[in-house]
């Protein structure tokens, strides 16, 4: 039998395990590099584009959940929330101001019963790319909401409960104090 692994390096953007029987050969996985899709948004591929500046990108989300779906991503790949550090402040708060703006284009009130913005956590991503939801609300359906739970701990909305969600005032607390983002309180 023939077997090779391939590690991926830790900057890849993604990796999957390809298993292929070869002729002769056995069988073969290899962690190889998948392209991420959120590395490379640009209208030629097929995303329509609300707002861009050299660092960010705001696309409308292919599957909306609310009246306004909007992704925001950095345009240098980041793996996703719960990679971000302290030193990641005021990236998140570029998005935050991105994501706002894009929705202030859009109509959508500046009210907090209005928008949600924030990320959902690994392993609860469909793609390994750093990417805030920013939402101008009602949600679609109560169902769709549900994916979207924003949950506080201790009584403080700053503080995150348990939640595969972390709304972006409750991500920027956390990063502040030096922490981490993740799916238990925190």
């Amino acid at each position: 039998m023939f077997a090779s692994l391939l590690l991926r390096d830790s900057r890849a953007t993604a990796a999957t395990a390809a298993i292929a029987a070869r002729p002769g050969m056995g069988t073969a996985i290899s962690m190889l590099p998948v392209p991420c899709i959120f590395c490379d948004v640009r209208s030629e591929k097929g995303f329509r584009i609300v707002f861009e500046d050299d660092e960010l990108v705001v696309f409308t989300d292919i599957n909306p959940a609310s009246s306004h779906h909007l992704q925001v991503v950095p345009k240098n790949h980041i793996d996703n929330v719960r990679s971000l550090c302290i030193e990641d402040v005021a990236l998140v708060r570029r998005m935050k101001a991105a994501g706002n703006k894009a929705l202030d284009m859009l109509g959508v009130p500046s009210s907090p019963d209005s928008r949600r913005l924030g990320f959902h956590i690994p392993p609860y991503i469909s793609i390994g790319h750093l990417h805030m939801h920013v939402q101008g609300l009602p949600f679609k359906s109560m169902f769709r909401g549900w994916r979207y739970p924003v949950r506080t701990g201790n009584g403080r909305t700053t503080t995150k409960g348990f939640s595969m969600f972390a709304d972006v005032d409750q991500t920027l607390s956390i990063l502040e104090s030096g922490g981490r983002v993740k799916i238990g309180s925190c």
